[in-house]
């Protein structure tokens, strides 16, 4: 798939679940650990876990998702602590590289 067919695939996506991928590729695997990091309130970070797990969800009293049919996460039990590990997809890492690559060649 080529650069410009998965963002527009990703079109949906925030920012912030950019930043929470990025941190999920460098490392930060669980729900809590993400919340510190990213410094955003846990509610969002959970959301948006949701959103990039591409789980279904409530918003505003509807069921809403899955969006993509396509998880950029996948989650599993976690070995050393308290529930959840997160893991990027090849999806997930072909967006982040088609997000970089457009940043990289977009400079002024």
């Amino acid at each position: 798939m080529t650069d410009s067919a998965v963002l527009t695939d990703n079109s949906h996506l925030l920012l912030s679940d950019l930043h929470l991928l990025a941190l999920v590729s460098d490392g930060v695997d669980h729900r809590q650990t993400l919340v510190e990091s990213s410094g955003l309130p846990e509610r969002t970070v959970y959301r948006r876990i949701d959103v990039l797990l591409d789980r279904a969800r409530y918003q505003q009293g509807k069921l809403v998702g899955p969006a993509t049919g396509d998880p950029l996460l996948v989650s599993r039990n976690h070995p050393h602590q308290n529930g959840k590990q997160l893991a990027i997809t090849p999806a997930g890492l072909q967006l982040l590289k088609a997000v970089a690559d457009i940043l990289t060649h977009h400079q002024p």
